[in-house]
């Protein structure tokens, strides 16, 4: 799974841009943050707990630990639902919570098994984080207007990109270490992919402008553009050099960027 710097920005950027384009507060949007803050953080004592059950043979110190934060966590994030589920229907409440439920089990098998890292994986996490959105417009205004889904949709195909790029930097990496100046069947094989899917994205950005969505097509053909210039540059020295954290301040700011056009587009429309 997506973790740390990109995994936050994929929670909260489709939380705090709805917040900006609607321009409401009201008690049930910080519950609701809490929520979605609370689901994200009781995967990592899960976690532990699991890999003590499933995977280590003698007891870790860090497990009692472990426990004792899930149990209060759990206990902040049903103190939290509590309030919600007087005002919200069961539909909203049961469906957006059974879908962070679900994906929050299924992350943690999915790591106690060392299959984390697999894009289509990566990518259903990173669709279900991105639901972010849709719990605040469902907090500020009892409802989930289109363009939410719309922004859901766009965010999906920006974060899974970007998580493709990622995937990418982390192979010439390791090609560098391993088989430097040679790529290998594995990093062309993975740029070509990411390339094809980056294609794809420029494509439906071209057809969004065609249906005079500019901002959402803009976004996506800026999202576009980044991507594929660091998958062509990802073998380069310079790109070798860069550091971990920049290259993640520099996803930030692409991503924080993408957001920023769709916040755009729904306060001028």
């Amino acid at each position: 799974m997506p973790r740390e710097h990109g995994a936050w920005a994929m929670l909260l950027q489709p939380f705090i841009g709805t917040v900006i384009v609607l321009g409401l507060v009201n008690w049930q949007l910080f519950t609701t943050l809490a929520c979605v803050v609370l689901t994200f953080l009781i995967r990592e004592p899960l976690l532990t707990m699991a890999r003590q059950k499933w995977v280590w043979r003698e007891q870790h110190p860090e497990t009692a630990v472990a426990r004792r934060t899930f149990a209060l966590q759990l206990a902040l994030l049903l103190a939290a639902v509590v309030p919600l589920a007087r005002v919200w229907t069961s539909r909203e409440l049961f469906g957006l919570g059974g879908v962070a439920g679900a994906l929050t089990v299924f992350s943690v098998t999915m790591t106690v098994h060392n299959r984390q890292r697999e894009l289509w994986f990566q990518a259903l996490i990173a669709a279900g984080l991105g639901l972010s959105g849709v719990a605040a417009c469902i907090a500020l205004l009892g409802s989930v207007p289109g363009w939410a889904w719309s922004w859901w949709a766009l965010h999906t195909a920006h974060f899974w990109t970007g998580i493709m790029v990622v995937h990418v930097r982390l192979q010439a990496r390791a090609d560098a270490k391993h088989t430097p100046g040679i790529l290998s069947p594995a990093l062309r094989g993975l740029s070509r992919q990411a390339k094809i899917v980056q294609s794809v994205v420029a494509v439906a950005a071209l057809v969004l402008i065609g249906f005079k969505q500019y901002y959402y097509g803009l976004a996506l053909l800026m999202s576009s553009a980044a991507h594929l210039r660091d998958i062509a540059s990802a073998p380069s020295k310079a790109s070798m050099e860069m550091t971990m954290d920049s290259v993640g301040r520099r996803a930030l700011l692409i991503s924080a960027a993408f957001t920023a056009i769709l916040i755009v587009a729904e306060l001028v429309s």
